[in-house]
């Protein structure tokens, strides 16, 4: 069984974060698919680096975590990174494929960023423990 829906931006909801669309969660699997734009005017930019913007990986890392408890695929808080490599610079107005999946634990997701066919990002996150 799966289903499709998209993530507006509210008023409410901080300004780093970029809309996922074209949400498909195939919950037989608890697999979460779906596209996101990286926004051109993340204010994070100013900063890093003002001469050629780049995504930092911690926002990156901040995205996974937004979207899995946004879906039911984490729970509790942040515990840590398991493993995460960030295998290609990641800037304003790129086109994101994302796919999260609850790991065997059951305390960790699975995640992977893709721009084309080229992997820019990937790894695991436990939820759930102590900070």
């Amino acid at each position: 069984m799966s289903s499709s829906r998209a993530i507006a931006g509210a008023a409410t909801e901080p300004r780093w974060r970029p809309v996922l669309q074209e949400v498909v969660f195939e919950s037989s699997q608890g697999v979460l698919t779906g596209r996101l734009h990286v926004p051109c005017d993340l204010p994070v930019f100013a900063g890093h680096f003002p001469a050629m913007s780049i995504v930092p990986g911690v926002v990156q890392l901040g995205w996974v975590a937004e979207i899995a408890r946004a879906h039911g695929l984490a729970a509790g808080p942040f515990a840590g990174i398991v493993s995460a490599k960030f295998r290609r610079i990641l800037q304003p107005g790129v086109k994101l494929q994302v796919r999260l999946q609850p790991a065997r634990s059951g305390s960790e997701v699975q995640f992977e960023f893709k721009a084309a066919d080229f992997v820019v990002s990937c790894g695991r996150l436990r939820f759930g423990g102590r900070c």
